[in-house]
């Protein structure tokens, strides 16, 4: 405080002056590396695959009375575990079955998560009663860091054991 006491105006204010500007380079620098963050983000985000074309779904009916759906999933792209989410129109208690085995990764945006590369198939038994509405949702991404948002589904059932992607 003594030091700033014995100081005239104009040193005063010449010295504001340089830490303003010292402060001011500091923030530039900061806006600079958020803008290249964000020009990042977002040129990744228009060099990410669609959805459809990361996340190619397949889904049929087997001889088992059983609903596979199968997703082959794109080079350097990968579905979450635990973001797999089923509903039923009308509702029964079903389980499902996972075929493949997920790999553990420390993910940027959910931590430690089980993922799928490559491939992964769910087997759900159904019931008697064939007619049936299903929204499935998903979620996955990619490994530059874009993260898709959740995917939604929704594939009609019909007696006679057609199935429709809508």
């Amino acid at each position: 405080m003594f030091f700033f006491h014995n100081l005239s105006r104009k040193k005063l204010g010449l010295l504001l002056i340089i830490l303003l500007n010292l402060s001011l380079g500091q923030i530039i620098a900061e806006e600079d590396t958020l803008k290249l963050k964000l020009n990042k983000l977002l040129i990744d985000q228009e060099e990410a695959l669609s959805a459809e074309k990361a996340f190619r779904i397949l889904v049929e009916i087997d001889e088992a009375n059983r609903l596979i759906i199968n997703w082959k999933i794109a080079k350097e792209c990968f579905l979450y575990k635990d973001k797999f989410n089923l509903k039923f129109d009308p509702d029964f208690n079903y389980s499902s079955e996972i075929k493949n085995k997920p790999i553990k990764i420390d993910d940027l945006y959910f931590g430690n998560v089980d993922v799928f590369y490559n491939e992964v198939e769910m087997l759900i038994p159904l019931d008697n009663n064939l007619q049936k509405n299903l929204v499935l949702v998903y979620q996955g991404c990619n490994e530059k860091g874009y993260c898709y948002p959740p995917i939604e589904k929704k594939i009609k059932i019909a007696v006679n054991r057609e199935i429709s992607l809508l």
